[in-house]
Parts: structure tokens; C-alpha cells; sequence
């Protein structure tokens, strides 16, 4: 049976179904607390809702400090064996860690960043807000409306799919786009709002990128 383990990061988890070296639990000092406090916060949430296969809640362990401000984007890259992820700012930073030599690289960035995607070609696509690759390929963005918070009724930023040179809107009345993922068969999208506190899903056409049948997650 693979382990299930949860890989968290300061504000943000993610969980990878994979085999992966066990991470020993780290001291929470003086200087990292908060950060302890936090991720352990949200791995008792995130406990309570994933269970493995014969219902024992699985163990959860702090895989790595990264000491982010907003630690956001959390992908596994297959092809480095190498979790990647952004601190958004404070200072705005993208982030590699690999978990077998412990091996930790960031690079600068020159403005805030939200998310980004590894390219088929090699190299990185970088954005300033959530973004993702759906199983077809197509990349797609999401808005932030920035009349909120001050505007908490704010709606209007969108999801956004990059069809060639074109950002074509595709689901209107976003406040703040978030938490985009997308089901292991590509037809399945996933899609937060964050003020609304709901994870939405709609049918995707794997042919055509159209999405249909919106539902509350």
C-alpha cells in the first residue's frame, strides 16, 4: 500500500499518493513556531476529511520549513522527482525542494507571484495569480478583482482559458480565483471563489476546453 503522506508548507498543503522518504519531525523553535502552528492546524482539517483505504486516519508529518509568507502552488514535478512551489510575496520567491537530497533552491522574483506551470519544452511559465494546466495542455488563468476586500460583494474578475494568443473568459462573477485542479481523467474542473468559501466543479470537454453543468463541490 502507498503511503499517503501530507506535504505542508507555510499558509498552503498539498498530498502526493507516492512513495517518498520519510521526513523526521522538526523542532519547533523559537523562530518557527507560528509556522508549526499553522500547518498543524491544517493538517488535523485536512485529516479529518482524507482517509486511506482501511479508514486509519494517516500520520502527518512537517516535510520541510520553508519559512514563507504566503506559501501558495504546490506541484509535484514527475520529471525531477521535485516539489515546486511559490511564497507570493513577502518576498515574492519560486521555490524547488527535493525530498531525497534535501536540496532547496529559490529564485528572486521581480513582482508579486500567484502560480505557474512547468512547460513541455522545459522552463517555467509564471503568473501572477492561480493558474494551471489542464490534462489537454491548455493553460488556464484566474482573476482577481481588485475592488475586494473593500468591495465584498466584488465580481469581477474570471477564469480564464489561453486559447493561442487569446485569454478567453470562460466562467464571469469571480471575486478571487482559487484552489484550480483538475480530475485525473481531464473531465472534471475544479475551481474556488475564496470569499464564497466553495469549491465548484463543472464538466470539462476534454476536445474543446468548454465547461457546463456547475456544481458545489
Amino acid at each position: 500500500m502507498a503511503q499517503l503522506q501530507f506535504l505542508l508548507l507555510a499558509g498552503h498543503c498539498g498530498y502526493a499518493k507516492r512513495q517518498v522518504p520519510r521526513m523526521s519531525r522538526l523542532p519547533c523553535g523559537q523562530t518557527n513556531r507560528p509556522l508549526c502552528r499553522a500547518t498543524a492546524q491544517m493538517g488535523q482539517t485536512g485529516l479529518q476529511a482524507l482517509r486511506d483505504g482501511s479508514s486509519r486516519l494517516t500520520e502527518v508529518v512537517l516535510a520541510f520549513d520553508a519559512d514563507n509568507y504566503l506559501g501558495e502552488t504546490p506541484i509535484w514535478s514527475a520529471a525531477d522527482q521535485a516539489l515546486w512551489w511559490v511564497n507570493c510575496e513577502n518576498p515574492p520567491e519560486l521555490h524547488r525542494w527535493d525530498p531525497v537530497s534535501g536540496g532547496h533552491a529559490k529564485w528572486d522574483m521581480p513582482q508579486r507571484i500567484g502560480g505557474f506551470v512547468h512547460k513541455p519544452d522545459g522552463g517555467l511559465l509564471v503568473k501572477l495569480h492561480e493558474c494551471h494546466c489542464d490534462r489537454a495542455g491548455r493553460f488556464w488563468i484566474g482573476g482577481y478583482d481588485h475592488a475586494f476586500p473593500a468591495n465584498r460583494d466584488a465580481t469581477g474578475a474570471s477564469w480564464f482559458r489561453l486559447d493561442g494568443d487569446t485569454l478567453t473568459p470562460v466562467i464571469p462573477g469571480i471575486a478571487v480565483a482559487n484552489g484550480l485542479a483538475f480530475s485525473p481523467d481531464g473531465r472534471t474542473m475544479y475551481a474556488a471563489d475564496s470569499p464564497k468559501r466553495t469549491v465548484m466543479a463543472y464538466d470539462l470537454d476534454p476536445a474543446t476546453g468548454d465547461v457546463s453543468n456547475p456544481r458545489t463541490f
